[in-house]
């Protein structure tokens, strides 16, 4: 698990590069559907700034993974948007108690940016299962 310090370190980190990863991506919140268009290159940056400044931030081990990065070897998922409203996808129901039924993994964090603000929020989603849904049709657990 993540320490409420090194919470609150990658929750600083995150908020000083924000700024200049927007600006670096030229985000434009009056796209349509603008998670879709900006998510991918916001999480891409984010990623590759945070694995320049420690080795304790590393790549997922799969092409196809569960998570966007490893702080510590605890997955996290970052998820990216504007003005949030709707009911983003967290992982395979499958894959996400697989991991914990096979002791992969003791928690799973997102990583939220809303780019209105912003707004940030960390947080184990094991902790928080009472805020998600299960999407019979996808297989995926979706945060409410």
């Amino acid at each position: 698990m993540i320490t409420n310090e090194d919470k609150n370190y990658i929750m600083e980190l995150v908020k000083e590069l924000t700024p200049n990863i927007l600006k670096e991506i030229n985000f434009n919140p009056n796209v349509k559907e603008v998670g879709h268009s900006f998510g991918d290159r916001y999480e891409d940056v984010l990623v590759k700034k945070l694995l320049a400044i420690t080795a304790d931030f590393t790549k997922p081990t799969k092409t196809r993974s569960s998570d966007d990065l490893k702080y510590k070897g605890n997955y996290i998922n970052i998820k990216f948007g504007y003005k949030k409203n709707g009911q983003p996808n967290i992982c395979s129901m499958k894959r996400l108690f697989n991991y914990l039924h096979e002791d992969q993994i003791d928690s799973y964090y997102i990583l939220s940016v809303d780019a209105n603000g912003p707004v940030y929020q960390f947080f184990d989603v094991y902790d928080y299962l009472d805020y998600t849904n299960f999407n019979y049709g996808t297989g995926q657990l979706m945060l409410c």
